[in-house]
C-alpha cells in the first residue's frame, strides 16, 4: 500500500492506502498490522488511538 502523511485532531499522522480488492493474505496482514498499531495505543509513549477500516475501497489504516 501507499503511505502519506496527514493531520488528525491536529496531530501529524501516517495514513496507509490499499487499494484495489485484498487477497485473504492481504486482508490477514492489514488485519495483523491493525493489532500492531492497537498495542501500540496501549503504550504510554503513544499518545493516540489507530482507526482503520476495510469496509470500503480502499482500505485505511
Amino acid at each position: 500500500g501507499e503511505v502519506y502523511q496527514g493531520r488528525w485532531l491536529e496531530h501529524e499522522v501516517a495514513i496507509k492506502m490499499l487499494k484495489g480488492k485484498l487477497s485473504p493474505a492481504q486482508e490477514a496482514e492489514f488485519i495483523r498490522e491493525v493489532k500492531i498499531m492497537k498495542s501500540c495505543a496501549a503504550n504510554t509513549s503513544c499518545n493516540s488511538t489507530p482507526s482503520a477500516s476495510n469496509q470500503e475501497e480502499p482500505a485505511s489504516l
